[in-house]
């Protein structure tokens, strides 16, 4: 079997702890006014957006046995806080000190989980075009019916596996066939307000390289797992305009694809290489609420991955939950005159 794979490269220089993000609209707000039925949509990206978001992001793998016993690894559970600027073709956001809301009693329990987040997101009239990055490490397993001990030496209803890594490097490139009339930016970015109600199919194409290890007692050399991957999934997302200032959203999506495995085990010394199938669904639920310049959301989104590996089935589930609070108002010069610049140079 012969597949071409598309993949797009990026190298992200960075050092840094928390989340950061950085969103790209269309910088060309006449074309971008042309393009869209002004009746349906209405474009506020020249307004300096300031948001505080509070988020929850789990990644967990759920590994089902041909004996249907399963084992979930999971990072520790923690609320994410950081402060989001956008403004024309420029985001960026800001995480806050993860000490304001750890538990320490939870990492005690659970262990300590690190991870790093980068996103980008472009929008070219209907084309979006979305590229992250994600790193993660720390994990448990839940274990509650048996108490086990920590790396502390205490009894624990929980594993902790705090030498667990992944790390995610992928994009998707999606078409708004309905663009004129629908927003995805709406919901996704509050960059844009839907005046009526509308939706639209949105097909994707998504590509993925995924890396995960482990450190086992006794071995001088990790054990990972290599997934390189392509799918293409096709969806529906419609925004309710229930009034003027309340807007609802709500998609669902699936898709198919495969990934190229290598996975390397120290206790054999042999690295195996195989193919997956991989089937996805995802569904989002979106509230935003505006007066005036003041507006307030939640963000619900679930993806789960669903894969086949010889005698065992594994599900990826990333479940996402965001609170917002934000409010408009026009850029100051300072920002403004240099924002231009560059929106002159490279477009």
């Amino acid at each position: 079997m012969k597949i071409f794979w598309v993949i797009i490269m990026f190298i992200f220089v960075s050092t840094c702890f928390g989340q950061a993000e950085l969103s790209i609209s269309n910088p060309k707000n006449k074309q971008l006014k042309e393009a869209v039925d002004t009746s349906y949509v209405k474009d506020i990206s020249d307004k300096l957006i300031i948001k505080i978001n509070r988020d929850s992001r789990v990644d967990s793998y759920t590994i089902t046995e041909k004996d249907n016993s399963s084992t979930t690894i999971l990072p520790n559970d923690r609320k994410n806080y950081f402060i989001s600027l956008d403004y024309k073709f420029i985001g960026f956001s800001l995480g806050l000190p993860k000490t304001w809301s750890d538990s320490n009693y939870q990492n005690y329990l659970k262990g300590k989980t690190t991870d790093f987040n980068l996103n980008f997101t472009f929008f070219i009239n209907n084309w979006v075009q979305a590229v992250y990055y994600n790193t993660v490490k720390g994990y448990y397993i839940d274990n509650p019916n048996l108490s086990t001990q920590n790396v502390s030496g205490e009894l624990s209803p929980y594993l902790q596996l705090p030498d667990f890594k992944t790390r995610k490097i992928g994009g998707a490139t999606s078409y708004v066939m309905n663009g004129k009339r629908f927003s995805y930016r709406s919901f996704l970015q509050q960059t844009q307000i839907q005046k009526k109600s509308s939706g639209s199919f949105i097909p994707s194409i998504s590509y993925e390289f995924f890396y995960s290890s482990n450190r086992l007692d006794g071995f001088s050399e990790d054990e990972y797992k290599k997934i390189l991957s392509i799918m293409t999934s096709i969806g529906y997302q419609y925004n309710l305009v229930v009034m003027k200032k309340l807007n609802f959203s709500g998609g669902v999506f699936s898709g198919y694809g495969m990934g190229y495995v290598r996975d390397f085990s120290p206790e054999t010394r042999i690295e195996n290489k195989y193919w997956q199938n991989r089937f996805s669904v995802n569904f989002n639920l979106n509230f935003n609420y505006s007066w005036k310049n003041v507006f307030c959301g939640v963000q619900i989104s679930s993806l789960s991955n669903f894969t086949k590996e010889e005698d065992l089935n594994i599900n990826n589930t990333i479940n996402y939950e965001n609170i917002y609070l934000g409010y408009r108002f026009d850029a100051p010069k300072i920002i403004k005159k240099p924002v231009n610049w560059l929106e002159k140079k490279l477009f």
